[in-house]
């Protein structure tokens, strides 16, 4: 059982170590829902503490980005949007990712292009796409792409494939993405005027209303009183048209995108400020623990060396202590060999001092430690202390084997 929950516990740690930090699609409902509710600084935060994450990998990075450049695309901020665009094709994504990657930028270049107006740019980058790729996007941008694709038809005046798009588009929002629907209808206006249908054109301002009143979408209730005004100048009703500017006033009063947008370079810059606070930090602590593994690191070797040098004295000290021992032994051996031969010991063998010399022979002669003492004027200890070290020279025990042996 306890190899089994190991084992469980390995595979746990395996998966929350490789697996992906924060979820594409978890991450894109949550900042989504955020945006819905005009709760776009706490979007920002949101993404920022993403990016600020050092676990999280190019493809993380790459969607914080993307949705980053939305919220402001958003806020008409077309700049801040690009910007996040051009931060998001920089980062390094992974294989398996880079195909819906570069679709999924392109596209959104593509959107603002189309936004702003600039054809030129629109008409290069529109020709790069690749239809077949547009299945790996989410269901919302296919829906937007379509929109985009019967608008440039519409804009051809190729009126049926116009509307097999815009069909298609609608299609895909209702089945996956109904609170983006205003943006087909307001499109669907402009078509149906094209083709002098003018209740299809009320018929489909009333649907995208519909759809942006049921999801409390402020942004698509803007656009479609702007389409419906646009709609009445454009079939000379004056009245009408000055009622429904006056409500696109009303609601863009409300929604207040300019002063969002630029709350959102506030954040932005203080978000920014607390990070390169947390790096300055994060680097203090570095230099300091270097520092202190470096002070660690000098004491160690000096120690070590200290060590070397202990280990070298002890060494020699060793090798000089074994030399005097074999030759202690060389000469006991020689002793002992003489005294087998019948012979005494030869004290010139010895390596004996003058004081040692003197003491043995006041021994032979019998004489107590306390009188070779006074003959020799130093205290009774010293004569013992000699007659020890005499004993180990000469490999006896007393002064008796000294008076025998030699």
């Amino acid at each position: 059982m306890l190899r089994g929950l190991l084992l469980l516990y390995l595979c746990f740690f395996i998966f929350s170590v490789f697996a992906n930090v924060y979820d594409p699609t978890i991450l894109g409902k949550e900042i989504s829902a955020l945006n819905d509710e005009h709760r776009y600084a706490e979007a920002i935060k949101k993404i920022d503490e993403i990016l600020s994450d050092q676990r999280v990998g190019g493809d993380e990075r790459f969607n914080a980005y993307v949705q980053k450049s939305l919220i402001y695309k958003r806020l008409y901020n077309y700049d801040n949007a690009l910007y996040n665009l051009g931060l998001a094709e920089k980062e390094n994504v992974s294989n398996s990712f880079k195909d819906y990657a570069d679709t999924k930028v392109l596209v959104e270049y593509i959107f603002i292009y189309f936004d702003l107006n600039d054809k030129e740019t629109f008409e290069k980058l529109f020709n790069q796409i690749d239809h077949n790729k547009l299945e790996v996007l989410e269901p919302e941008t296919q829906g937007f792409f379509y929109t985009l694709l019967g608008v440039t038809e519409q804009q051809r005046d190729n009126l049926k494939q116009a509307d097999i798009y815009y069909n298609t588009a609608i299609k895909i929002g209702k089945q996956k993405a109904p609170k983006h629907l205003p943006n087909v209808y307001r499109a669907k206006m402009g078509f149906y005027e094209k083709e002098g249908k003018y209740d299809k054109v009320i018929e489909s301002y009333e649907l995208g209303k519909k759809y942006a009143e049921e999801y409390n979408m402020d942004y698509y209730k803007i656009i479609m009183e702007e389409a419906l005004t646009l709609y009445y100048a454009n079939v000379q009703d004056y009245e009408k048209a000055f009622f429904a500017q006056k409500k696109v006033s009303e609601l863009r009063s409300k929604y207040n995108a300019n002063n969002q947008s630029g709350k959102l370079a506030t954040i932005e810059k203080e978000l920014l400020n607390q990070r390169k606070a947390i790096e300055a930090s994060n680097q203090k602590i570095v230099r300091n623990y270097l520092i202190i593994t470096a002070i660690v690191l000098v004491a160690l070797v000096i120690a070590l060396f200290r060590l070397y040098h202990l280990n070298q004295q002890k060494r020699r000290l060793v090798e000089v202590e074994n030399r005097r021992m074999r030759e202690k032994l060389l000469l006991i051996a020689e002793a002992d060999a003489n005294v087998k031969a019948g012979g005494k010991l030869k004290l010139s063998d010895f390596n004996l001092s003058a004081r040692h010399m003197e003491i043995i022979e006041l021994v032979r002669l019998g004489r107590t430690n306390k009188e070779i003492g006074a003959e020799l004027y130093i205290s009774e200890n010293t004569v013992k202390y000699h007659l020890k070290l005499i004993y180990e020279s000469l490999g006896i025990v007393n002064r008796g084997e000294l008076r025998s042996n030699f």
